[in-house]
């Protein structure tokens, strides 16, 4: 099952375009976990496929397992003399 990410609002139905139509190749009755920018995730199943859309029909909501935060280390390299200017 495939993670996906919405940068709207989880509804009852939603429309997701290009990536999940031509390059994911979704076929009817997909079934996926979408995330949406309200922070909820949702299985969410395939109901239709045009040209450059997919629509989705939101199944159940589920408990988002992933860690909240994500630790990354910043490293410079550090330059001498005049490289820096």
């Amino acid at each position: 099952m495939r993670r996906l990410f919405y940068p709207g609002e989880l509804t009852p139905e939603i429309r997701i375009a290009h990536h999940l139509a031509r390059v994911m190749r979704a076929q009817l009755g997909d079934v996926h976990v979408v995330a949406g920018a309200d922070g909820r995730a949702a299985r969410m199943t395939v109901t239709a496929v045009a040209r450059d859309a997919v629509t989705l029909r939101l199944d159940s909501y589920v408990e988002d397992d992933a860690p909240a935060r994500a630790e990354g280390i910043l490293v410079q390299a550090l330059l001498q003399g005049e490289k820096t200017d």
